[in-house]
């Protein structure tokens, strides 16, 4: 009797323990997506907020989260829905110019276009 309720409970442990391995390898594989050498950023232009007065956005996965910036030098050669890029930025506190208000202000140091 105490034999087989060791052995659930042991077997529970093992199966709980497992369990709880697979997210966590998950959550790195997204990572990798995300950030690549360098402290690169990969994200893409898009201009799904248009109806929100926000032109060209800047959408970023995140882990797994969709992460959404407003770049305040955003070149016209990356204003193009689509556009695919890795860039390094720093977050700013920029006071909001005109109606948009979806987005993490960003300011863009490097950029290249992928």
């Amino acid at each position: 009797m105490i034999a087989k309720f060791l052995f659930v409970v042991i077997s529970l442990s093992i199966a709980i323990f497992f369990s709880n391995c697979s997210p966590k390898l998950a959550k790195e594989e997204n990572k990798k997506e995300t950030i690549v050498e360098d402290g690169f950023v990969i994200g893409s232009i898009t201009n799904e907020y248009k109806d929100k007065a926000c032109d060209y956005l800047i959408k970023v996965n995140d882990n797994g989260k969709e992460k959404i910036y407003a770049a305040i030098n955003l070149s016209d050669e990356l204003k193009k829905e689509g556009v695919k890029f890795k860039f390094k930025f720093k977050p700013i506190k920029a006071p909001r110019k005109g109606e948009c208000k979806t987005g993490i202000f960003i300011y863009i140091i490097k950029y290249e276009i992928l």
